[in-house]
């Protein structure tokens, strides 16, 4: 009997074992399941979340090659602008230097023109004189006759220049 009451107390035991492992195993059970369930929902949210990172990194990267290809253009074109710019520069520079030189020899010659204006004597008139002049200068070698007809002529002019002398003078005179 000895044997009977030890063979029903390992029954009971073994059943009580096999209930307490029943319990405590569908306790760990449920607990491993819904760490798997967690562990599942945050391993899809990395996923798609790596996903839309990929996703944008894509569209990042199209829009940087795009801002580089107009970076570069632009640069060029900016490069060029400036070289553009420079040279309009010197090409002004050198325009407003022959604009001061050109100025420069109208002023002189306006003052030129001017001190002759003053005289009140025309460039024929001039001319003429210089003519008379140089004919009196070779009359010096005529007859005695023709040399006092020549004096006179002599006298005429430099009664005609005195007249205008005093205007040249003053024409002469420094100002500007």
């Amino acid at each position: 009997m000895l044997i009977r009451i030890s063979l029903i107390i390992a029954i009971i035991a073994g059943l009580a074992v096999a209930g307490l492992n029943f319990t405590k195993i569908k306790e760990k059970i449920t607990t491993l399941q819904t760490n798997l369930d967690n562990q599942t929902k945050r391993a899809d949210a990395a996923e798609l979340d790596a996903k839309n990172t990929h996703i944008a990194l894509d569209k990042t990267t199209t829009e940087l090659k795009q801002t580089q290809a107009t970076l570069a253009s632009t640069t060029e074109e900016r490069d060029t602008a400036v070289a553009k710019a420079t040279a309009e520069t010197k090409r002004a520079d050198k325009l407003n230097e022959d604009l001061n030189k050109t100025r420069s020899e109208r002023d002189e010659a306006q003052t030129e023109l001017a001190r002759y204006t003053a005289t009140g004597v025309k460039p024929e008139e001039i001319i003429a004189f210089d003519k008379r002049i140089k004919g009196l200068q070779q009359g010096s070698r005529r007859p005695p006759g023709e040399n006092r007809m020549l004096g006179q002529e002599l006298k005429k002019t430099r009664t005609s220049w005195q007249f205008t002398r005093p205007r040249i003078t003053k024409c002469l005179s420094p100002r500007v």
